[in-house]
């Protein structure tokens, strides 16, 4: 897909020429990034009159300002809750949830270096989390469905919060979910458990997920609510380390 990096007024965008469109659309997503889908032959100049004459739509889409004084996002997802971020000096450099605040210690707060030093910490302690925590988590639900599994990965997965290689009974699960409400961390590994049963989304697929998990399209909206808000912030994180 050819793509082309634009510019209007202040706002940056990209045109992307997609065979499968059929007309001009254009997204605002979570962490404000603006993109225009065009059908592969529309000519560019056409596609930034589309965009210009939506600056007020964008505008009014885009998200305020997401970081605090200390250039931290000012919510981020721990223990399946969206908390506050809030920074108090200490010794070390710690974090802990507090109620619905995710508390980030930092030895001196109007340091330059502390975005840095409590993002890291997030991210580790997530992906810490997650090889900890899901991989055991697997283990008790494949018991409990009687479908083993030889071995789990975990992975930093930019589209998938996981998949299933039925042939070699392996499940990968994007250390992401571990930052999941719990039901919604089981919904995702049922999911995958039935994928060594039925490899596709066929109605058996889903009637196996429905037998193992009978609230999982609460679990389906939670994602469709707020899983391109967990993207989009974690990946910005680590972006922001480079």
């Amino acid at each position: 897909m050819r793509v082309s990096q634009e510019r209007c007024d202040d706002i940056e965008y990209e045109v992307r020429f997609n065979k499968r469109a059929r007309r001009m659309s254009l997204k605002v997503g979570h962490d404000g990034r603006v993109w225009v889908s065009v059908p592969p032959r529309t000519p560019l100049t056409l596609a930034r009159s589309f965009v210009a004459s939506h600056v007020d739509f964008i505008r009014d889409k885009l998200p305020a300002d997401q970081t605090n004084e200390h250039g931290l996002q000012r919510e981020l997802l721990w223990e399946g809750i969206w908390c506050t971020v809030a920074v108090v000096p200490g010794l070390f450099v710690d974090m802990y949830r507090r109620h619905t605040e995710l508390v980030f210690e930092v030895p001196d707060v109007h340091s330059a270096s502390v975005a840095l030093e409590a993002t890291d910490l997030y991210l580790q302690s997530g992906v810490a989390r997650a090889r900890e925590t899901l991989p055991n988590r697997v283990a008790e639900l494949a018991n409990i469905t009687k479908l083993p599994v030889k071995k789990v990965r975990i992975g930093d997965q930019k589209s998938l919060w996981g998949s299933c290689s039925h042939a070699r009974r392996v499940i990968s699960l994007n250390w992401r979910v571990a930052l999941f409400p719990e039901s919604v961390q089981d919904y995702l590994i049922y999911h995958e458990l039935a994928h060594l049963i039925h490899p596709n989304h066929s109605h058996r697929f889903w009637a196996l997920v429905e037998s193992y998990d009978s609230l999982y399209r609460e679990s389906e909206h939670w994602l469709n609510t707020h899983g391109a808000k967990v993207m989009s912030t974690t990946v910005e994180i680590k972006q922001s380390k480079l």
